[in-house]
């Protein structure tokens, strides 16, 4: 029997809601970045680089022997060394196979209900460990679909897709992200869709260029552009229908995007204050019966199918950031500014077309998103 269990088994385990425990051995600083939901910290992995064997025998005892154990670290080879220690000891254990690099790019799906829209089918799908969030958006009605930020393998759009029966004609991307590697150029290209984004002077490739007041129409659906710059200077929320916002990276279920990553530390300032005139001057002047639906979450997504979103009422009491004028609001996030996406320069210059797209964008998209403040 084999000690590596795949990242598609794990994730059915998981779906299926089985009984069994994630032991994740990197140290406490990564595990806190990002880990599977509902792992536990045993941070052995330096001692066992080192062949220091003692701390994980130590702590051998303190491990559920009545349930099944899959151990994690970052590329699968020294917790499949862990697991063949504790195997020996009596444990049922296997070792995730290509770690925490591997589980980058799991993906599940989760409907989002919109009240008054009763044929409209909306599926967010998340990057269960990037927290990255996209959408799938079509009608039987209309017969055509459309995607908006795609951050998940293409093939996964073209199931859901191919499933619903729909035309996929439109992608489209809220700005020039910095975490993932964007699957639009790819997606439009595969499905002979219409690639859009806002006009910008920042990417090198063939776009269908949108702006504040524009209307793009798909099918039955009435896509409004709302300027919302700040996290990035071309960021723009897509408002499908009156009813549901397609954030982006502006504004969050519980925080506002960062405003740093493509002027840099010094244009973080002017990106704050254009954040706080997007915030207030446009989404939260929409209807609190709007629904948010962002392209990321902070912490990593359980396999529950609930999707990442809230109604606009509900977002405003969410962060006390949105409580603050903007004498308060600017300072209080520039000082609140983390740390940086891994690879993030690398990641932007391939979305902007100034790069080749890697053969495995998973190895540049390893490690959290840290997209948000707050």
């Amino acid at each position: 029997m084999s000690i590596d269990i795949s990242v598609d088994e794990l994730k059915r385990k998981l779906a299926s809601g089985d009984d069994f425990a994630i032991i994740d051995i990197r140290e406490e600083g990564p595990f806190a970045d990002w880990h599977i939901p509902g792992a536990v910290n045993l941070p052995v992995l330096l001692a066992m680089r080192m062949n220091d064997w003692a701390p994980l025998q130590a702590a051998a005892p303190q491990l559920p022997k009545k349930k099944p154990l899959v151990m994690v670290c970052n590329q699968g080879i020294s917790s499949r060394k862990a697991a063949m220690v504790l195997q020996p000891m009596g444990f049922d254990v296997t070792s995730l196979a290509e770690g925490m690099n591997g589980w980058s790019g799991v993906h599940s799906e989760a409907p989002i209900d919109l009240p008054g829209t009763s044929d409209a089918v909306v599926v967010q799908v998340r990057r269960n460990a990037k927290g990255c969030l996209s959408y799938f958006i079509g009608s039987p009605t209309g017969g055509q679909s459309f995607v908006v930020d795609p951050s998940a393998d293409v093939e996964a759009y073209l199931e859901i897709n191919a499933r619903m029966g729909y035309e996929l004609t439109a992608v489209l991307e809220t700005h020039v992200h910095a975490d993932h590697v964007s699957r639009a150029r790819e997606l439009a290209e595969d499905a002979n869709a219409t690639l859009y984004l806002p006009a910008n002077e920042r990417v090198n490739f063939p776009y269908e260029s949108v702006s504040d007041g524009d209307t793009i129409k798909v099918g039955d659906f009435k896509i409004e552009v709302i300027d919302t710059p700040g996290h990035t200077g071309e960021s723009v929320t897509y408002l499908v229908n009156g009813k549901l916002a397609l954030t982006g990276d502006t504004l969050f279920t519980d925080s506002v995007g960062r405003p740093d990553l493509e002027q840099g530390d010094e244009g973080a300032v002017e990106g704050a204050k254009m954040l706080y005139v997007s915030l207030h001057e446009r989404l939260l002047k929409l209807d609190d019966k709007v629904i948010i639906a962002p392209a990321h979450t902070g912490a990593g997504i359980p396999f529950d199918g609930k999707a990442v979103c809230a109604p606009l009422s509900q977002v405003r009491t969410a962060s006390e950031l949105l409580d603050l004028d903007e004498e308060h609001f600017v300072p209080a996030i520039v000082d609140r500014i983390g740390a940086k996406p891994p690879s993030f320069t690398t990641i932007i210059e391939v979305n902007e077309g100034k790069r080749p797209v890697p053969s495995d964008p998973a190895e540049l998209e390893v490690g959290p998103n840290r997209c948000a403040v707050g």
